[in-house]
């Protein structure tokens, strides 16, 4: 893991990446499986997909869109390496009009669905005839 050049940029778009580097060029970084990392509510750190519609899992980055980058520390790499490989089979694909209405139609009719057990009113015992 230690010969991974794994590294954190800050881009000028505000963009906070981890990505593997596979060619450092003069004027761009070519990187493998970038990931966005952002903040969450309670003070720790988050993986997304930094670009979660593409199939692909090499982009090039030019160097004048960079404020800065650095090594990241081990155990930040390891969980890295997990996300990355694994991120991509999470992913579902975008679902059609007609199946999430179809989804929706189906939560308000369970919402909605009438009783079909008897009342009690009806369950009374029926007064039999009487002969007068």
């Amino acid at each position: 893991m230690e010969n991974l050049n794994i590294r954190n940029f800050k881009l000028i778009n505000g963009d906070n990446i981890i990505a593997l580097i596979s060619v450092n060029n003069r004027d761009h970084y070519l990187v493998e499986r970038p990931v966005a990392v952002y903040i969450t509510a309670l003070g720790g750190y988050q993986f997304q997909p930094w670009c979660p519609f593409s199939d692909q899992t090499i982009y090039s980055i030019d160097k004048h869109n960079i404020i800065s980058d650095s090594n990241v520390i081990d155990n930040i790499k390891a969980e890295y390496i997990k996300y990355a490989l694994a991120w991509q089979e999470r992913i579902p694909g975008p679902e059609t009009q007609e199946s999430l209405l179809k989804k929706l139609t189906k939560k308000i009719a369970d919402r909605v669905e009438i009783e079909t057990e008897p009342m009690e009113a009806d369950m009374l015992p029926l007064d039999e005839d009487t002969v007068h």
